[in-house]
């Protein structure tokens, strides 16, 4: 950690004792220096063999810096020390004498105030529902003492307040209210003034609210609430009472033995300390502090209570506190591990260490807004302990690091505890997923095993059928010819009998008129001859349902891809010809010239028929120019046959499950679900080839089969 910046070269005092000075930076770092370094100084002068060193914080790290025991000594807000009085038993050695129009004043209080053209907020009541701000919830003069008051107005600001929020430093909150950004908003008394004083505002454009008059002989400045003591300064139980005495009285003699220590600070120097009851009775009707009962939290007792590891860090000097609880989270005892960096360095996990000095590295260079990481720490026995370390930043006037402060928890339980549910949830998406593909492969098979028993039968009865057509046909066909021949001659017979023998008999004329002999001479050759053509139709049916069927194929083999489509066309012509009311569907044939294929003849007759009959079935009754289009082409080495109808398209959603075995969009008992898995089966497992739908609603579906030339080894 000590290489993630340059360290700061400081010279180390050779006294015996740095005492610590904790102060509130109320108006910022800069400012806290400025005003406080002196009174250091002067302490240094009085106490030589002593030094005091001035730490500006913020009001959540002063109660971090307190809980910790790494601070002797506290400059601060009235509200903030009864606080660390009661929890830390920090002592009040004086109460500060703050100077303001070259008058020293001991009280003080809060100021509300708005811009001075809104008229709108003319009282208290009249915050409801506005932008509200303060410079922070610890403070006294700068947010509990004006929150009394809109109490006792009968206001809850966190319920009432359109916004309520808290700036950080006194300057913030009055540009804030200056500028427009919130509507009302609060500060501790003087701060309007002195501001004034330096240039920074003009007093006229804002406006008092709730302005308080009783003491404006005593107290003349901007005041909204009542009167509190001043700032202490106090001492922690850790500094001998020898020493508490002898620096309240170098305090109280500061004003004459270094004014300028006392003006540095706005102040007229130190007094005895004040009564600060009043305090606690403001902190008592707001229910904080020590008053905030079951509220309230302990900071103390919460670090003990959440088994909680605390450590320090001096940026400039690389030492490193660490509490007992520190130590004892690690196995060791108190005196085993010194305050050095490279102490929690050799234990991080080699795995983690580079992890976390980015981290910090990030955290210290602003570059992340707070500082919290989870990484291993060596136990004492040699095992690895999982850890949350969270921690906060102090800098200097210069925004430079110089300290960091924070905890360590342990969280190894947690960590055992998440990566065995990981363990689980990975073996059970395992077991899920080997469930889903076993169960996948259980549809397929049945949905096999239906459609193969289904199409064996139907090409046996396809083929019994065309069998037992085909001998009486062969017969009949055979014969019609010979018919033919046979009526032909006898009709010349007959024209020439009656070309010779003229003179007829009368019952031979009667019985002529009455069958229509000439009716029939005409009639029936052409009837014999409708015959031939209706049993040659009748023979190429059979040819093409023998051709379907195809039981004889199981193999591999070349196949006129082309001829199958035919075949297919012409088993489904009772649907693609429409009876009354029914549709009368057009195919479009776009054939390229294509070599012979190797495939699977019968099965890829079966996915021809599976797409063509659900391409009829999606055109509706009420379309116009129902038509589907089959064109075929050579790509490459593969044939690429697109089935296209001019339907109504299908949705996403059913365009996703297509292939599902027993999926169907048709009503019960109209269709099985398995046409288009099987087709998908036998086009990309059985031919290695791919089975693809293209929709769009409103315009149409394609079916695309892809399939190798040759079969692939």
């Amino acid at each position: 950690m000590s290489q993630l910046l340059t360290q700061k070269q400081v010279q180390i005092s050779l006294k015996t004792k740095v005492l610590q000075i904790g102060v509130l930076a109320y108006r910022g770092i800069s400012q806290a220096l400025q005003m406080w370094e002196p009174t250091a100084q002067y302490l240094n002068n009085q106490l030589p063999e002593y030094t005091f060193k001035v730490t500006p914080l913020s009001f959540e790290q002063i109660y971090i810096e307190a809980a910790i025991n790494k601070l002797d000594f506290v400059v601060t807000d009235s509200s903030v020390y009864v606080e660390l009085e009661t929890l830390y038993q920090f002592n009040r050695l004086a109460t500060l004498k703050n100077l303001r129009m070259d008058k020293a004043y001991t009280l003080f209080g809060g100021v509300i105030l708005r811009r001075s053209d809104r008229h709108d907020i003319q009282n208290l009541r009249d915050l409801v529902g506005k932008k509200f701000a303060g410079t922070n919830e610890h403070s006294l003069g700068a947010w509990q003492a004006a929150w009394r008051e809109i109490k006792a107005a009968g206001i809850n600001p966190y319920r009432d307040f359109l916004s309520l929020q808290f700036m950080g430093t006194h300057d913030a909150v009055v540009y804030a209210v200056r500028d427009g950004l919130v509507d009302a908003a609060t500060i501790r008394t003087d701060v309007l003034e002195r501001m004034a004083a330096e240039g920074k505002i003009n007093l006229e454009e804002f406006e008092i609210i709730n302005q308080q008059t009783q003491y404006v002989r005593e107290f003349p400045f901007a005041l909204s609430t009542r009167l509190y003591p001043e700032w202490a300064f106090a001492a922690s139980r850790q500094v001998e009472q020898n020493l508490v005495e002898r620096i309240a009285i170098a305090l109280l003699q500061i004003s004459l033995l270094d004014p300028n220590a006392a003006l540095a600070a706005l102040s007229q120097g130190w007094t005895v300390p004040l009564n600060y009851g009043p305090v606690h009775e403001c902190q008592k009707e707001l229910n904080l502090g020590a008053y905030a009962g079951k509220n309230h939290i302990n900071f103390d007792l919460a670090i003990k209570g959440s088994d909680d590891g605390l450590w320090d860090w001096n940026i400039e000097t690389n030492e490193m506190f660490f509490s007992t609880r520190w130590k004892q989270m690690l196995g060791y005892a108190e005196h085993e591990i010194t305050n050095h960096c490279q102490e929690w360095e050799q234990r991080v996990h080699p795995d983690d260490l580079d992890q976390v000095k980015v981290n910090i590295y990030n955290y210290l260079q602003g570059n992340i807004s707070e500082y919290t990481k989870e990484y291993r720490l060596r136990h004492k026995d040699g095992s690895y302990l999982w850890i949350l370390s969270r921690g906060i930043l102090l800098r200097d006037v210069h925004g430079t690091p110089y300290q960091m402060a924070g905890s360590h928890s342990d969280i190894t339980n947690r960590k055992l505890a998440e990566s065995a549910l990981h363990k689980s949830e990975a073996s059970l998406k395992e077991k899920t997923l080997n469930l889903k593909n076993t169960l996948r492969k259980l549809q397929q098979t049945q949905a096999q095993l239906i459609q193969t028993e289904k199409m064996s039968s139907l090409g046996q009865l396809v083929a019994g059928i065309a069998h037992e057509i085909n001998n009486p046909v062969s017969f009949i066909h055979g014969n019609v010819n010979h018919a033919l021949e046979y009526i032909t001659n006898i009709i010349d017979l007959l024209n020439l009998y009656r070309h010779h023998h003229s003179q007829s008999h009368l019952e031979i004329d009667q019985k002529s008129q009455e069958i229509d002999l000439e009716f029939i001479l005409i009639d029936l050759p052409k009837l014999l001859k409708s015959m031939q053509v209706g049993t040659d139709r009748i023979t190429k049916i059979v040819h093409s349902l023998r051709n379907f069927s195809r039981l004889d194929e199981a193999e591999h083999k070349p196949v006129d891809i082309h001829e199958g489509l035919e075949n297919t066309i012409l088993i489904l012509q009772y649907k693609l010809k429409g009876k009354t009311g029914d549709l009368n569907v057009e195919i479009i044939k776009e054939y390229d010239e294509l070599p012979l294929v190797e495939c699977f003849a019968g099965q890829l007759n079966q996915v021809f028929i599976n797409i063509l009959s659900n391409a009829i079935d999606a055109l509706p009754k009420t379309a116009i120019n129902p038509t589907i289009r089959i064109k075929t082409e050579l790509v490459g080495d593969r044939v690429v046959i697109a089935i296209t109808d001019n339907g109504m398209g299908i949705t996403p959603d059913i365009q996703k499950r297509l292939f599902d075995p027993f999926f169907t969009t048709k009503p019960v008992g109209q269709g099985t679900g398995l046409g288009l898995a099987i087709s998908y089966q036998i086009i990309v497992e059985k031919h290695k080839g791919t089975l693809q739908c293209f929709s769009e609603l409103g315009k149409g579906t394609e079916f695309r089969i892809e399939i190798p030339l040759i079969k692939p080894k």
